[in-house]
């Protein structure tokens, strides 16, 4: 009796240090992958066992793979946390893509991955930027920009000082990612003339972001996401619980903190200069009733 043959794959999780929003409209972001968070399929050749959402995705991970007449069972041994805005169906697809690449030795690339999986997010997103499965198959900090659908350039960049990151779940989810990006769409073309100073402040910050983070610079950097989390808050995106944790962790020594993801609602993320700060900060944060966890970019 021989083995069962079992493909196995990983995509990440992912936090959007600048750019949410505004990578939309063609301007360049930074995303951090996230290591420790991340999703573990396990494939074998059989009848499709996920439901119909998933399985529609996956059907296109497949062609895009160029496979056919082929289904697949899965089993999902870890995932990135659904809904809360770290990327959890990109990493999905990002490892289904691998799992299947592994179990049929097809020898296909990042960027051929990466290709693929963001087919499985026209699924889930209807016109996803990139930046999520671009994040999970990469597995390193990115500058991302959106040159068109299914179409990005990507590039690597080194951190000069390990970034101590928190991301902070405000327990609000006010709005859908899809609902808050044609909000911002829509204040976009109905004030023009004023959000195009916005969106030209952000495309400064962005300039001075990427140099201050490559230098180590981390003070200025936690400026810099208090920075964009004004210009953020310039489209409604931030809450009232949003705030109050904005407030506890400056209090508890962040050096800056803004918005990850869509807004109204979902998740922050604050910078600390120490791992042992970051911890104290969600200790503290935990009492008034919000969950965290602690990554690490370096």
């Amino acid at each position: 009796m021989t083995d069962e043959k079992i493909g196995v794959g990983v995509g990440y999780g992912k936090v959007i240090l600048f750019g949410e929003h505004f990578v939309v409209h063609g301007y360049d972001a930074i995303v951090a992958s996230l290591p420790s968070i991340k999703t573990v399929v396990e494939v074998k050749e059989g009848p499709w066992n996920m439901d119909d959402k998933v399985t529609e995705a996956f059907k296109r991970i497949l062609s895009t793979l160029s496979i056919e007449g082929k289904t697949f069972s899965v089993v999902v041994k870890q995932t990135v946390p659904i809904g809360q805005n770290l990327g959890s169906s990109a990493a999905l697809n990002v490892a289904f893509a691998r799992a299947v690449n592994d179990l049929l030795k097809l020898g296909k690339s990042d960027d051929e991955i990466n290709k693929a999986a963001w087919e499985g997010e026209v699924v889930f997103h209807g016109t996803p930027s990139g930046i999520d499965n671009s994040a999970a198959t990469y597995g390193k900090p990115l500058v991302f920009k959106r040159l068109g659908p299914g179409k990005f350039d990507i590039k690597p960049f080194s951190v000069g000082k390990s970034l101590h990151l928190l991301i902070v779940s405000t327990g609000q989810n006010l709005k859908s990612t899809k609902e808050t990006v044609d909000y911002v769409r829509e204040r976009k073309e109905q004030y023009p003339a004023m959000t195009e100073h916005v969106f030209e402040a952000y495309g400064f910050l962005f300039n001075e972001a990427i140099k201050a983070i490559e230098k180590g610079e981390l003070p200025y950097i936690g400026y810099l996401m208090d920075v964009d989390h004004g210009l953020l808050s310039c489209f409604n995106l931030s809450t009232d619980k949003t705030e109050l944790a904005r407030l506890l962790l400056q209090g508890a020594g962040a050096l800056g903190s803004k918005i990850t993801g869509g807004g109204a609602g979902g998740n922050l993320v604050a910078l600390f200069d120490s791992e042992e700060k970051a911890k104290a900060a969600a200790e503290l944060l935990q009492a008034h009733g919000f969950k965290s966890f602690y990554s690490v970019l370096s």
